[in-house]
């Protein structure tokens, strides 16, 4: 890690600031609030001098992400099932309410549809009856697979690395694959392709539907909506394996496995614990990274803004692509952990291998020809293909001058940390 990098992350948030509107303290609803990304919008937005009042049904979020604040005269925290009406008063609507769990999804796809749409009729209502501004936070899965026609060229992955992030890169190795991934760079302009019958596209389709019917009351009613939609967000308080909400209120455990929502959050938690990180699939699915304070930035700064494009879907995300296994790589390295890095694929083989697990390396040897297929998850990320969808980001840095600034190794480090200090507070660690 540079002190350059430290400096320049720095620099960009202290101009964010000097630069920030003044504005009269606001009333903000934050649903979802003690959820990962949500309490960290709450730590921006009571630092900023507003009220906030939290609405979270509390299966997911936890009170110890804002646990500084709890005694805060502008905080009111509400245990409320945002399928369900409430009466409030506010200025601003944050909407973060939904499930993101992959392995939620394939498990509860009639509650995680249910859930998003009754979700936003709700904060809409509640929207439209108060003249409030209202911003849904969506995601990148509304996107799906990448268009047919995208190839790679080659054989190689279009990358586009920093050498001031550092960002661990995904790189060709040799002849081994039968056919070269393809990055497609979406826009907002991109309608996307969903299967609607994936066992994730209940997520997908529903958040969908959501902006739809953000767009349904805009045109309708009038009201202000702003529409960000998220790829993968890191930082500290996201979920791992051992985090306390991964239990059930009925004592059981949910959201063991590596999914989409806990990836390398897990990956941090079993490098310091020296556990083998058992990477999804083959490893080569792909992912971008971006630090939990650069997308509430952003957050902040669309809710804020004035300008009639504002009303636009616009992309929050990172332009760094990188594969699952080179993210386990990445933080074995980084921890200095003894683990080893094995695919969920090099498992199941295990059988046919006499007892013995194939390395990281040997297991990107192909036991059946990879063919160039469309995405059939649903879910916005290749699994039976070799294509990806990875933001555009160019709307976002015309419209907000925003774009992702903390550097790899910092935002690393401070996730790193975090999740030591949970595991020993567990009894993990010692």
């Amino acid at each position: 890690m540079h002190l350059s990098d430290i400096v320049r992350y720095y620099a960009h948030r202290i101009n964010d600031k000097v630069h920030a509107k003044p504005s009269r303290s606001k009333r903000v609803i934050v649903t979802g609030g003690l959820g990962f990304i949500g309490s960290h919008l709450v730590d921006r937005l009571l630092l900023d001098g507003h009220s906030v009042t939290i609405l979270d049904n509390m299966l997911t979020g936890r009170l110890e992400n804002v646990l500084p604040w709890l005694s805060h005269p502008r905080l009111q925290i509400i245990d409320h099932n945002i399928e369900k009406d409430i009466f409030l008063e506010a200025d601003q609507i944050y909407h973060l309410a939904s499930p993101t769990s992959l392995a939620y999804f394939k498990d509860k796809p009639i509650e995680t549809v249910r859930s998003i749409s009754l979700g936003i009729t709700t904060v809409l209502g509640l929207a439209n009856r108060l003249r409030a501004k209202i911003l849904l936070v969506s995601t990148g899965a509304v996107y799906g697979s990448a268009p047919a026609n995208t190839y790679g060229v080659n054989g190689y992955y279009h990358l586009q690395s920093s050498s001031s992030n550092h960002v661990p890169v995904f790189r060709r190795r040799s002849s081994v694959f039968h056919t070269a991934p393809a990055i497609y760079s979406a826009s907002e302009h991109y309608w996307g392709a969903v299967n609607p019958s994936a066992p994730s596209s209940c997520y997908a389709q529903g958040t969908r539907a959501a902006e739809t019917m953000m767009y349904a009351y805009h045109r309708r009613n009038g009201v202000d909506v702003r529409v960000v939609r998220l790829f993968d967000t890191y930082g500290p308080r996201m979920r791992h394996m051992h985090t306390r909400s991964d239990r059930s209120r009925d004592g059981s455990v949910v959201g063991q496995l590596l999914d989409d929502s806990s990836y390398i959050g897990t990956c941090i938690a079993k490098a310091l614990l020296n556990e083998d990180i058992v990477v999804p699939g083959d490893g080569l699915h792909m992912r971008t990274l971006t630090y939990v304070d650069d997308v509430v930035s952003a957050l902040v700064k669309i809710m804020d803004s004035d300008k009639n494009e504002s009303t636009q879907p616009i992309n929050i995300g990172s332009s760094h692509v990188t594969t699952l296994l080179d993210i386990a790589h990445f933080v074995k390295s980084f921890v200095g952990s003894n683990s080893s890095v094995v695919t969920s694929l090099s498992q199941r083989q295990y059988r046919h291998n006499q007892g013995k697990y194939l390395t990281s390396h040997e297991n990107f040897l192909p036991s059946r020809k990879k063919t160039m297929t469309r995405d059939r998850s649903g879910y916005g990320h290749s699994t039976n293909g070799r294509s990806v969808v990875v933001p555009d980001i160019s709307f976002a840095k015309w419209l907000l001058e925003w774009e992702p600034v903390m550097p790899i190794p910092l935002g690393m480090h401070l996730t790193v940390e975090y999740i030591k200090k949970e595991l020993a507070e567990f009894g993990y660690l010692n």
